[in-house]
């Protein structure tokens, strides 16, 4: 079957959706930057603290929400920069799709493991 070249164009989805990205990518970068210079920050400030010090920091309700938004912000942008790596360089579909799906499973599973962590600190459990 034989399409025109606008055919073929209109198949390929919306343009916005790759501006979407992109924006995603900066706004998870802004929050990485942000989160990781205030926990490097707090680290260095905490550096003779002990573990009694260290488990009142980690109970903290701001210092577990600013812990919180960091691992997801940062899981969340190591996920679109994958994402954009592959699309870009692996040009069979299968594994295409299969890289995309596998990393996704990775990426949500610490990301998990890492909230869960979180909590516990933040809870003392």
């Amino acid at each position: 079957m034989m399409q025109s070249a606008i055919g073929r164009l209109r198949a390929r989805g919306s343009a916005k959706s790759g501006f979407a990205h992109w924006k995603m990518q900066r706004v998870t970068a802004v929050i990485n930057f942000v989160t990781v210079g205030w926990f490097l920050f707090q680290a260095m400030a905490m550096s003779g603290a002990g573990y009694a010090e260290w488990t009142a920091w980690f109970q903290s309700p701001l210092n577990a929400g600013l812990l919180l938004a960091m691992t997801l912000s940062t899981f969340y942008h190591v996920h679109l920069g994958f994402q954009v790596m592959v699309e870009d360089y692996v040009h069979n579909e299968a594994t295409r799709i299969a890289a995309l799906m596998i990393e996704t499973v990775i990426v949500a599973l610490l990301a998990a493991t890492c909230v869960v962590a979180v909590l516990m600190l933040a809870t003392g459990a």
